[in-house]
């Protein structure tokens, strides 16, 4: 039987290796493919503060998880537990898991897929990944998002609903020519929630 080729020791300094960003979550991997004869797959799975895994999912590799930073949630057995820094959580193949980052911190786990040739997959699953809607990343526990200073819903919300202060210094002009309608209108959008920008308007301005 003919000798496998010897291969060369792999060193990577932190955070190095093939990365694939995929919105909330973030995998890296270190050792694939030639790099370990298929025989195994090294990666790390980052998940920003909650933000949910793949889903339920089942598969012939075992998949054995070290977390490696901040609390991970896996599902296993058929029940959720929390995994601390530290902790060493097996599926053996044809078990149904997932995984999510319940917790305000971001989450890391260390992840053996064995056999290996994980990797060719990646394609597909990142396409899975940037193609969920940021609602759908969301774990059932995360909070309401806050809403932006300057987000239109926050800006109306702190509008006066009548600012007559404004009304008496910004009269509309008598017998406005069309432009002159125009410009008072955008300016009371600003100021004034009272009433909006009649819709035959709307439609020049744009």
């Amino acid at each position: 039987m003919p000798r496998e080729k010897k291969r060369a020791p792999i060193r990577l300094p932190p955070g190095a290796g093939r990365a694939y960003a995929m919105g909330p979550v973030h995998a890296v991997f270190k050792a694939d493919g030639e790099e370990t004869r298929r025989r195994y797959s090294i990666s790390e799975w980052w998940l920003e503060p909650y933000t949910r895994g793949p889903g339920a999912h089942e598969h012939e590799e075992d998949d054995v998880f070290f977390v490696i930073e901040g609390t991970m949630s896996f599902f296993v057995g058929g029940a959720w537990i929390d995994a601390p820094k530290g902790s060493l959580v097996i599926a053996p193949g044809g078990t149904t898991h997932d995984f999510e980052n319940r917790t305000a911190k971001p989450a890391g786990a260390l992840n053996f897929s064995v056999p290996g040739d994980f990797e060719p997959e990646m394609a597909e699953i990142a396409d899975w990944f940037r193609a969920r809607s940021p609602a759908a990343s969301r774990t059932a526990n995360a909070p309401p998002r806050p809403r932006s200073a300057k987000s239109p819903e926050t800006v109306a919300a702190n509008r006066p609903r009548v600012n007559a202060a404004w009304h008496a210094r910004h009269p509309m002009p008598k017998r406005p020519t069309i432009e002159q309608r125009l410009e008072w209108h955008r300016a009371h959008a600003k100021n004034c929630g009272c009433s909006p920008m009649p819709a035959k308007l709307r439609a020049m301005s744009r």
